[in-house]
C-alpha cells in the first residue's frame, strides 16, 4: 500500500516533476451559488412569460418547442 504523499511523489516522477493537485470542490460550490444568485436577480426583472421561457431554455428545450407551447395556449 502507498501513502498519499507517496502517491504524489510517484505521480511527480512519472510526469516530469508536475505536481498532482487535489480538486478544490469549494470553488465549484461558490460558483454554483453565485450563479444561482445572479440568475435569481435577473429573473426578478422578467415577466412570468419570460421566466417560463428562460427556465425552459435552461433545461435544454429548443426555441421551436417553446414557441409551440405558447401557440397552443393562445
Amino acid at each position: 500500500m502507498i501513502s498519499y504523499e507517496g502517491y504524489q511523489e510517484d505521480y511527480a516522477k512519472k510526469h516530469n516533476g508536475q505536481q498532482w493537485d487535489e480538486i478544490d470542490y469549494t470553488q465549484e460550490i461558490e460558483e454554483t451559488i453565485t450563479a444561482k444568485v445572479l440568475v435569481d436577480k435577473f429573473k426578478e426583472r422578467l415577466s412570468e412569460k419570460d421566466i417560463l421561457i428562460l427556465e425552459k431554455r435552461m433545461y435544454g428545450e429548443m426555441l421551436e418547442e417553446i414557441a409551440n407551447v405558447f401557440e397552443r395556449n393562445s
